[in-house]
Formats: structure tokens, C-alpha cells, sequence
């Protein structure tokens, strides 16, 4: 293995119409949103319109404290819902993907488990636009 940090570039994304679960109504998955599904990992389209999943989140957090957090390595604050078990172990998004490099660069092992999790979330994601793509038809 190489000792390059893994690097998958994402696939091209089209934006796609789907239909919300409980209203039938259509909204478009973007090309934007999809990739960031892509890089999260997620395998599954959402079920909702984005108003609907905001409205819902903000549904879930009502009445419930936010927990004031800051990153271990670059001092940027956040909120969150659930309070963290360990306050000193916090990363903004930025922090935690180049400690993850770092981690993955002395643990060859996992970086090649994390780039076979990669590819295999691609293909589903790939998958799931063919078939939105026919339904479409």
C-alpha cells in the first residue's frame, strides 16, 4: 500500500426528483446534498423534503438543552444536542478529517477497511441513481 491519504474522488452527481414519504409530494435531491451524503457515508436517500426534515429536527430538539462544545485542536465552538461524555475530545469537521488522515497513516489495516467501506458505499450510491434515474423513465 502507498503512503498516500486515501483519496476518492466522488462520483458525478445529477440532481434527481424523489417523493416525501407521508405527502407524496416531489422535491429535488440535489446534486450538493447528494454528495454530501456521498462523504458521510450514508447508503440511503432521504425519505423527506428538506423543509420536512428541518421541521421534524426542529421538532426533535424543542425543550431540549444545547450543549456549548469547542474543538480540542482549533478552538471553534458548535452546539450540540446530546452532552458529549468526554468535553475535551471534541473536533470541528475539519480537525477530525486530518486527524483521521493521521490515524489512517499509521494504521494500514483500517485504511484499507475505510477505503473498501468507501467503495462499497460509491457503488450503493451509484446503484440508487440508476434506479432513481428508471423510475423517472
Amino acid at each position: 500500500m502507498d503512503n498516500q491519504p486515501p483519496s476518492s474522488t466522488p462520483p458525478k452527481f445529477e440532481d434527481i426528483t424523489l417523493y416525501d414519504r407521508d405527502t407524496n409530494e416531489p422535491f429535488i435531491f440535489t446534486a450538493k446534498e447528494q454528495e454530501f451524503f456521498w462523504r458521510q457515508g450514508f447508503t440511503n436517500v432521504p425519505r423527506y423534503s428538506p423543509a420536512r426534515r428541518k421541521e421534524m429536527r426542529e421538532k426533535r430538539a424543542k425543550g431540549k438543552p444545547l450543549f456549548n462544545v469547542t474543538c480540542k485542536i482549533c478552538g471553534r465552538v458548535g452546539k450540540v444536542l446530546l452532552e458529549p461524555p468526554d468535553l475535551k475530545d471534541i473536533y470541528c469537521e475539519t480537525c477530525f478529517a486530518e486527524t483521521w488522515t493521521e490515524y489512517l497513516h499509521a494504521h494500514p489495516d483500517e485504511w484499507a477497511a475505510w477505503e473498501a467501506a468507501e467503495q462499497e458505499a460509491d457503488a450503493k450510491v451509484a446503484e440508487l441513481q440508476a434506479q432513481a434515474a428508471q423510475s423517472e423513465e
